[in-house]
């Protein structure tokens, strides 16, 4: 599991308020979606990267990661 919080070139992500589980994250100028994104008991969340980054060499995330993060930080 990676933790998006400490990755290279992580900008922001969005979760939304929504039944689904989808977010969005932009890592390295790149955005992709995430799914199953769930609230954890510590206030992180954990989703998995949902389409193909380009960008996999600089900030080592690829199709179907698990990763965790925090929006209030």
């Amino acid at each position: 599991m990676k933790n998006l919080n400490s990755t290279t070139g992580f900008n922001w992500v969005s979760t939304g308020n929504n039944k689904e589980g989808l977010g969005k994250v932009s890592v390295c100028g790149e955005s992709f979606w995430l799914r199953k994104c769930e609230k954890q008991e510590d206030g992180s969340w954990v989703g998995i990267v949902d389409n193909t980054p380009l960008f996999t060499q600089k900030h080592g995330l690829s199709l179907n990661d698990t990763v965790v993060f925090k929006t209030n930080v």
